[in-house]
């Protein structure tokens, strides 16, 4: 059986716009990976393996997702306000001194035309849209509110963003969480296989992504600019 899940749907009213679903059981796994000192150590290394294995499966899978009418799920409302979003991008790079903001841009909005109406994407995968079940082993991945079409490169460079910066900010156990990176990205690599990725660049994906949360985690963060330096530079390794 799949080691993830969703929401069942129980009640929905288009008019009213209410949709009622499923209870799922399980912890945020942005809660999960935060730190305390009660709680230094979060998540125990035989988790973090089928975690890391169970999001990768749930990407491949929803990126095939068979939708009756798929067009419905194009041109999404939400797009042009996440593009004033990324569009202060340039000026985040400049700020820290990084090089190429211009290109890494560029090459980043060339991505979302591709599978722009063909495949579907789960539009917000994060640390928070994962509920982690322990005890019985299972993810549930919640919030589906920005489904849309697009490459499913687009969550899975948003996820590692989000971890990519997380490993850093003092809340949370570094350790953990840059475990789970390398674990998301090994389990991506081994799915990945021989599949054709249609050209979808993976770095400035993240890039794109990594520059966008840094206003997120800013406090949490020390030496924000450097760090963002050298996780640019490190990113073709990480996703190669």
């Amino acid at each position: 059986a799949a080691a993830w899940s969703s929401p069942e749907p129980y009640f929905f009213d288009p008019e009213a716009f209410v949709l009622v679903l499923q209870d799922m059981p399980g912890t945020g796994l942005f809660e999960l990976l935060k730190k305390t000192a009660e709680k230094p150590q979060t998540i125990q290394a035989k988790d973090i393996d089928w975690i890391a294995t169970a999001m990768i499966d749930f990407l491949f899978k929803i990126k095939d997702l068979n939708v009756p009418d798929i067009s419905l799920f194009q041109n999404s409302p939400l797009i042009p306000v996440m593009n004033r979003m990324y569009s202060r991008n340039l000026a985040i790079a400049e700020s820290y001194g990084i090089e190429n903001g211009e290109e890494w841009q560029s090459r980043a909005a060339a991505n979302d035309g591709i599978n722009a109406t063909s495949s579907f994407s789960f539009g917000d995968f994060w640390p928070n849209s994962v509920l982690v079940d322990l005890e019985n082993k299972r993810i549930g991945i919640i919030d589906w509110e920005l489904g849309r079409t697009g490459h499913y490169g687009q969550d899975l460079t948003q996820m590692l963003a989000n971890l990519c910066l997380m490993k850093y900010a003092k809340s949370f156990d570094g350790e953990a969480v840059g475990s789970l990176e390398k674990k998301v990205c090994d389990a991506w690599r081994e799915k990945r296989g021989e599949l054709d990725d249609e050209g979808f660049d993976f770095q400035a994906g993240l890039v794109k992504r990594v520059l966008q949360l840094s206003r997120v985690h800013a406090a949490d963060v020390d030496d924000m600019g450097i760090i963002l330096r050298q996780e640019i530079e490190n990113s073709s390794a990480l996703l190669s």
